[in-house]
């Protein structure tokens, strides 16, 4: 990667990092054991630097556009291939309605909010009008 920052030259900069997104990501997969040494822990030189190059790639500009370049060619191939795209998100929906009754049964089972727990187990039957009502905006 050249010296250039975004100060110098905004959209060559912006260029230059969406190009090098793969190859970092290759790089970073390829030489797995000069980041993630520290696992091990035994208080080597070797262990700290590792340790210090996985805390600077988790904060870095190259992360961050690698992520980004990821996630704009996994949506450009769900776009041309949709079940792929139906299949995301209801993967993704039902890790969030998975979370989200998990939490709530937590909440309901130490008395927080007992209407969780009607949410949670989507038994309206029970329930007057008036709470039926309310719980309904949140399914």
């Amino acid at each position: 990667m050249s010296d250039l920052s975004f100060s110098d030259a905004p959209l060559t900069w912006l260029f230059l990092n969406v190009f090098n997104a793969l190859p970092n990501i290759f790089t970073a997969l390829y030489n797995y054991n000069t980041w993630l040494d520290w696992i091990s822990w035994d208080k080597t030189t070797e262990d700290k630097q590792s340790l210090m190059r996985f805390i600077y790639y988790g904060a870095s500009i190259e992360l961050f556009f690698a992520t980004t370049v990821f996630v704009f060619l996994y949506t450009a191939i769900a776009i041309y291939h949709r079940p792929l795209m139906w299949k995301t998100v209801t993967s993704l929906e039902t890790l969030a309605n998975t979370t989200g009754r998990f939490f709530c049964m937590g909440r309901a089972n130490y008395g927080i909010n007992p209407d969780c727990y009607y949410i949670y187990t989507k038994n309206f039957r029970s329930l007057t009008n008036y709470n039926r009502l309310r719980l309904s905006f949140f399914l």
